[in-house]
């Protein structure tokens, strides 16, 4: 059974024998891994800017929010003649 079943396998396999070479000199070329590697490289750079630009934003904002705290402070202090 198992030599009727190898039989008709072999005769409609889709894929032939790959020797080694064949798969060696059907490797991805130099300037394909050079482009991956850029583009790696690229969203890295990219991904620790978008994090330096959004922990800069979130300082910004709670500048902003003490700033204002502050202020408001500094207005009560002006009205009441203590602030210089």
């Amino acid at each position: 059974m198992n030599a009727a079943f190898n039989a008709v396998s072999d005769a409609i396999r889709i894929i032939g024998n790959i020797n080694a070479a064949d798969a060696i000199r059907h490797r991805a070329h130099p300037k394909d891994t050079d482009m991956l590697i850029l583009l790696l490289s690229l969203a890295v750079v990219l991904s620790l800017l978008a994090e330096l630009a959004y922990g800069y934003l979130q300082d910004r904002y709670a500048i902003r929010w003490v700033r204002a705290e502050v202020s408001e402070h500094r207005a009560i202090m002006r009205k009441l003649g203590r602030a210089r």
